[in-house]
């Protein structure tokens, strides 16, 4: 069984309400965001779906970010600001003491950062996809590095938002994401992406979960059980951190996801400027 999608299966015995409703993500040096449902259908730029690839009689629908984790250390460790002692949980300390407060959040109001450093692999399936950011300035301060990376981590949630809305185009709908892996970790990234897909985010703390999926299949194995049976005896609720979006900040993220979908749709226009036009 695949890492990501052994990780996906033991994410489901987490999942508060319907499998077919639950999307799970398992973040790291790049990101992979699954969904499962009872119908098949066909999501350009998504991979799938898979029949029967995580569990029997559903079908597998597998987007992604070929770099999250690796995007945000580029960023933040390529700022003058930056030192090697520094930690994602002192940066989120020093923004502030309540992740919540709105204050926080909007300090990136005229920073945008689109964060495919390495191309776009869902939903655009674009490998010649990079990087943008709107908004530099001349400023080497810290608290400039905080803002840089408050707005990388916006970016990293508002690409998952986007593929989202394009599995949502095609009948997949949820209402709950379970995510694990590194992004997990940090409490900043799971309100921003809880608020920007207007999705609670559920994140277990239990260990490695693509092992976890591994031993369920061998458990099923082992017991001559269906994988239903042992994904209804789960875990949802047990050890699990739950982010709610903040209704405070959901306008103020409608409006950066329309900026960002606006930098996504002119690096396309100017990449057919630069080469189709000088053909």
């Amino acid at each position: 069984m695949i890492d990501a999608h052994a990780g996906t299966l033991a994410l489901l015995r987490y999942a508060p309400n319907a499998i077919c409703e639950t999307l799970c993500i398992i973040s790291g040096t790049s990101t992979c965001i699954m969904a499962l449902n009872n119908t098949k259908a066909f999501v350009p730029g998504v991979w799938g779906p898979y029949q029967g690839a995580v569990l029997p009689d559903t079908w597998l629908f597998e987007g992604g970010q070929t770099a999250a984790g690796s995007a945000l250390d580029h960023i933040v460790h390529s700022h003058p600001a930056y030192t090697a002692d520094m930690t994602y949980s002192k940066l989120n300390t020093d923004l502030g003491v309540f992740l919540t407060d709105p204050i926080l959040h909007t300090r990136s109001r005229d920073l945008h950062i689109v964060p495919d450093l390495h191309g776009n692999r869902s939903p655009l399936a674009l490998p010649w996809f990079r990087g943008m950011i709107s908004g530099l300035d001349l400023n080497s301060s810290y608290s400039n590095l905080l803002t840089l990376y408050l707005a990388t981590v916006q970016g990293l949630a508002l690409g998952v938002r986007l593929v989202i809305d394009k599995l949502k185009k095609h009948g997949l709908n949820f209402s709950n994401i379970v995510i694990c892996g590194g992004l997990a970790d940090n409490p900043l990234y799971l309100h921003v992406l809880a608020t920007v897909t207007k999705i609670p985010v559920s994140a277990p703390r239990a260990g490695n979960m693509m092992c976890t999926g591994a031993a369920l299949l061998a458990q099923c194995a082992a017991e001559e059980r269906p994988l239903s049976v042992i994904l209804e005896s789960g875990v949802a609720g047990s050890n699990v951190s739950v982010y709610n979006p903040i209704s405070e900040l959901v306008g103020y993220y409608e409006q950066k996801y329309k900026v960002y979908s606006c930098m996504v749709t002119e690096q396309i226009k100017y990449r057919e400027m630069m080469h189709e036009g000088l053909q």
